[in-house]
């Protein structure tokens, strides 16, 4: 079964729209929670030990960084619902193009900045070389 590449990479430019809104939001919840107890701390007496606001300010940093996550999630579930529609369509049209891929196929959807590399990738080879190993 074959996508496409044209509707391979949108999906996948939406699904690695998810995937960095997901690793971006404890970096905005911090963000928003600091925002928050600033506010907080702006307006409580000086003599207040802000216990609470503590507390209410991580809250809030949290909900508030949650729609952006929503967002993104959102865009990628209307991108997959679109492109199934299209297979459905492409498959009725023509069934005999519906076959399932190799299992040997080695599919590789995309980085993350937290992801593990490869074991095919070059990093290895290229962190063992040193000043003076020379460009071999």
């Amino acid at each position: 079964m074959k996508l496409g590449n044209a509707r391979f990479y949108a999906l996948e430019a939406k699904r690695q729209n998810l995937v960095h809104s997901v690793e971006d939001y404890p970096t905005f919840g911090v963000a928003f929670a600091f925002c928050f107890f600033v506010y907080f701390a702006i307006k409580r007496p000086m003599s207040s030990n802000l216990y609470k606001e503590v507390f209410l300010s991580c809250a809030l940093g949290a909900m508030t960084a949650v729609p952006r996550v929503a967002y993104h999630r959102y865009n990628y579930m209307q991108e997959v619902s679109v492109q199934f529609k299209f297979l459905q369509q492409k498959f009725e049209k023509n069934p005999d193009q519906n076959v399932p891929d190799d299992e040997d196929v080695l599919k590789n959807f995309g980085i993350s900045k937290y992801g593990q590399m490869s074991e095919n990738d070059d990093i290895d080879d290229i962190n063992k070389e040193d000043l003076f190993s020379g460009g071999d």
